[in-house]
């Protein structure tokens, strides 16, 4: 029964990533970082291409780092044909709650951040030259979640695990799109998809937190 449920949650998640893509993969691809002029009367959009070297910087590379820290690049380093025993499988458990952390961490420090941008684009509150750096190098974090080398490195048997996890970082990437897509339009509609996607993004990662711990339950009771 359990395993008839995760499948047709699989396909569910599949299906919305598909459409999600659909929907954004043209925007995501014409983007271009729009410049910025640090004047009083620019209330508009800022240049999230900047960022390198500031002190939130190095904190995003720290956090991906960890995302892409010992449990993952282990579990990456194995064939998936090779797994089966109970260490992979709690290997990838560690790797999957490393990339969960990471990823919660840097969404609490993106989310007052996309606040204040959106209150930027209204002239109410100026950000500040740090605080678009910081931005900036934050969505650049979320952005590359679909690249992490956990994806993938799943051991045999987990793979519907990994869609859920796929589903997750897809999330995540289309998420940091909806960012830049408001900072080039002022389209609330964008910060609106941003929140929808983080919301896919923590149940994606929920279920596979769940789905690791469910397999090495039946497996290792």
């Amino acid at each position: 029964m359990l395993v008839g449920v995760g499948k047709q949650a699989l396909i569910g998640y599949v299906a919305v990533v598909a459409l999600l893509l659909y929907v954004f993969g043209s925007n995501a691809s014409d983007y271009r970082p729009p410049a910025f002029d640090i004047r009083d009367e620019n209330h508009g959009s800022v240049d999230l291409a900047g960022g390198k070297g500031t002190a939130v910087g190095e904190e995003a590379s720290a956090l991906r780092t960890r995302s892409q820290g010992p449990g993952a690049i282990a579990m990456a380093s194995k064939s998936s044909s090779l797994g089966g025993s109970r260490e992979d499988g709690e290997a990838y458990q560690e790797a999957v709650e490393s990339f969960a952390e990471s990823y919660r961490d840097t969404i609490d420090h993106t989310n007052p951040l996309v606040h204040k941008m959106l209150m930027h684009s209204e002239g109410a509150d100026r950000m500040t030259k740090t605080e678009i750096e910081e931005l900036g190098d934050l969505l650049s974090d979320i952005g590359e979640a679909p690249d992490s080398e956990i994806i993938g490195s799943y051991p045999k048997g987990y793979e519907d695990c990994d869609g859920y996890l796929r589903a997750g970082a897809t999330s995540l990437g289309l998420a940091a799109d909806s960012i830049h897509g408001f900072n080039r339009t002022a389209d609330m509609e964008y910060l609106r998809d941003y929140r929808r996607l983080i919301a896919m993004y923590m149940r994606a990662v929920a279920d596979t937190q769940w789905c690791v711990s469910d397999h090495l339950y039946q497996a290792y009771p």
